[in-house]
């Protein structure tokens, strides 16, 4: 089986890279950069969606598997010091898999594609500095005219991510939805949103229309920034999945965001 090592810029996840190489190659596993089986992720969820972006063209045939050397490791299945777990799981194809589909952003000027993105977690539309305007449709009808700081999609997956920063809902990873949160709304007598996050059937489609100026798409650690031809983005799943070694969902929430071990 082919491996590739993606690792985070520090000493220590370095060093657990060596040791998972060693590891790996002393039982017959062989280094492939370009075309690897296995992508190891050293460091935490960061590490892990650049991962993800720097081997998208071949993603179908690569399992993504977390050691986690950083603060938060919620894509992680394994901890530092369980790399001989790791290694006796690939020998013994005991990885425990899941498989999920991807965000998919098409960015419009007008009626023409100017360009497709794809994110783990979320997908959203942002402007910090000034109050955006836009319309939200769902699947062409209209939901809402919202004034705020933006818009945020984010997948199953992403629930746990910046979308429950923002307020929204987790969502368990084994349910295939999306979900809608608003990024600071404004709310007083004149203007009025949901406010409140809506979970979507994941066969929706969201549009997002506005008279872009300064705003930017943001897609996992990502920024596409928008230009004034652009009239809407249009955001749903698309039919690229990831396949990665990921730890129970309750367990992962118990880790991440409760307890320390």
């Amino acid at each position: 089986m082919y491996f590739a090592i993606f690792t985070r810029d520090d000493e220590n996840s370095k060093q657990i890279e060596r040791s998972c190489y060693e590891q790996l190659i002393n039982n017959n596993f062989i280094e492939n950069k370009e075309k690897p089986d296995y992508v190891i992720c050293v460091g935490g969820d960061g590490t892990f969606l650049r991962a993800v972006q720097h081997y998208f063209s071949n993603i179908s045939q690569i399992t993504f598997v977390g050691i986690k050397s950083g603060t938060l490791g919620y894509f992680c299945a394994y901890e530092s010091n369980e790399i001989e777990l790791l290694v006796s799981d690939l020998i013994n194809k005991s990885l425990k898999i899941e498989t999920y589909p991807l965000l998919k952003g098409i960015i419009y000027d007008h009626e023409r594609v100017v360009d497709r993105i794809y994110a783990v977690n979320e997908i959203r539309i942002e402007n910090p500095f000034k109050t955006m305007i836009c319309e939200v449709l769902i699947d062409e009808e209209k939901l809402e005219e919202f004034r705020g700081n933006g818009i945020l999609v984010s997948s199953t997956l992403g629930s746990t991510a910046y979308n429950k920063s923002c307020g929204g809902a987790i969502i368990d990873s084994k349910l295939d939805l999306l979900e809608l949160t608003e990024i600071a709304p404004i709310e007083n007598i004149v203007y009025h949103s949901l406010k409140e996050s809506l979970v979507l059937s994941s066969h929706r489609k969201i549009t997002i229309k506005s008279p872009f100026k300064e705003e930017v798409v943001g897609y996992d650690h990502k920024l596409y920034k928008l230009q004034e031809r652009i009239t809407h983005v249009t955001i749903s799943y698309s039919n690229k999945k990831i396949k990665l070694a990921i730890k129970p969902f309750i367990r992962g929430l118990r880790q991440s965001f409760i307890i320390d071990k």
